[in-house]
């Protein structure tokens, strides 16, 4: 095929809120990629501005680049000091510019915002069409007129979308709830950089030893550790009176938790209360020195009550560990092979984590043989695999719009 033969880029607009750290990779690895023209819109900056994050307690700005490499525009600043109304209207810019650009397809991330909702106007006025990315699942209980408000809401939503990126099974089980079919889905699995991991990884690994005695674990100390926000929707707790009853059992393991937020002050008077030995509290880690937290740890534990994924999983599985989750926890579907890399465990199940926890403590080969299943099992969830699938969508949703020009106009399929 000759470069004047050759069909022109997807020109595709993806709007969501905030710049993530873990959105930057991918949107470069698209921006790269010589069949999508992309123009990322986000709802605000404060992620960049170093805002302060109410769930952390703490001013801060992520130290890896979150703008570099791809085209992006902000409906609003920070620095701009708007009340509701023209923060709304701000967002309300996302209607005029899709009608303007008239992009190929639109990808927007959740539709439980207000900027999706008017990102779906703006799709619908300029009739592009939209490949619609969530979280959403459906593994927590919700009470029945959530259900139907949901239904109500949802089915109409669904049917004006064109196509959907799943993220993992437990996205897959919800999307299908809604009646969407299979082949409006394409898999996009959540995911991390897991090249900058890997390196990571790589270039700590043998100053493991020195990272740890930093801490106060020696060699023969099994340290279990936890990233996230300190709050109580992550049930930290549970984490800090597992490892309490099996140092009373005599077992030499520590707890590593690393993260900020209001329910810090309590988890670190919990620990002193139950007399735990070798426990560390990090505070909050910016990405660069997330490394250096996990190369430490023997194994890794995510106790939330919720979570709609849980990337943490990806990372500490990316550095070689077993982990162990709540059955609520959505990426456990996708990551955990029960007894191959980790265990599932109920919430708020103390003795059932115990026991968990307690058989990868006694065992060194078994955490050997668990974290190497592990970082097997997510080399498969990639930003490479995310281009290809947002690429099948694309393929599939153009297609789509072109089959309908050409039925509303009458004129022959090219």
């Amino acid at each position: 095929m000759t470069a004047s033969t050759r069909p022109l880029a997807y020109r595709l607009a993806i709007v969501t809120s905030h710049p993530v750290q873990y959105q930057a990779p991918l949107f470069r690895l698209l921006a790269a990629h010589g069949d999508i023209d992309l123009t990322v819109y986000y709802g605000h900056d404060e992620s960049v501005a170093g805002d302060l994050d109410p769930d952390f307690g703490v001013r801060f700005a992520w130290d890896r680049p979150l703008l570099d490499g791809y085209r992006s525009v902000f409906l609003r600043r920070s620095a701009q000091a708007l009340g509701a109304i023209r923060r709304l209207l701000a967002d309300a810019r996302i209607v005029g510019r899709l009608r303007r650009e008239r992009f190929d397809a639109v990808f927007i991330h959740s539709y439980a915002r207000r900027l999706s909702l008017l990102a779906y106007l703006g799709a619908l006025a300029s009739r592009t069409p939209v490949l619609l990315r969530t979280e959403s699942e459906r593994l927590r209980p919700r009470r029945q007129w959530v259900e139907v408000l949901k239904y109500v809401f949802l089915k109409p939503l669904f049917g004006v979308t064109s196509g959907f990126l799943v993220i993992g099974e437990a996205n897959r089980q919800f999307f299908e709830h809604y009646g969407v079919q299979p082949s409006r889905q394409f898999f996009t699995p959540y995911s991390v950089d897991n090249d900058y991991f890997a390196d990571r990884r790589t270039l700590l690994q043998s100053s493991r030893d020195t990272i740890r005695r930093t801490h106060g674990w020696t060699d023969d100390v099994v340290v279990v550790g936890f990233c996230g926000k300190l709050i109580p929707l992550k049930r930290v707790e549970d984490l800090i009176d597992t490892v309490a009853v099996l140092q009373r059992e005599g077992l030499r393991v520590g707890v590593f938790i690393v993260g900020d937020g209001p329910s810090r002050a309590d988890l670190e008077e919990r620990a002193r209360t139950c007399r735990l030995k070798w426990t560390v509290f990090a505070g909050f880690k910016n990405q660069s020195e997330l490394g250096a937290c996990y190369v430490c740890m023997d194994a890794f534990v995510l106790p939330s009550r919720s979570e709609t994924w849980g990337l943490v999983l990806n990372e500490a599985m990316l550095f070689g560990l077993p982990v162990v989750a709540t059955s609520l926890v959505g990426a456990t579907m996708d990551l955990i092979e029960p007894g191959k890399n980790g265990y599932v465990f109920e919430v708020a199940d103390v003795r059932g984590l115990t026991d968990a926890l307690r058989r990868l403590v006694q065992s060194s080969d078994l955490r050997r043989q668990f974290g190497g299943r592990s970082a097997a099992i997510v080399r498969r969830y990639s930003y490479d695999q995310c281009v290809r699938g947002i690429l099948d969508g694309l393929q599939h949703v153009t297609a789509r719009s072109r089959r309908r020009s050409c039925a509303a106009s009458g004129s022959p399929e090219l």
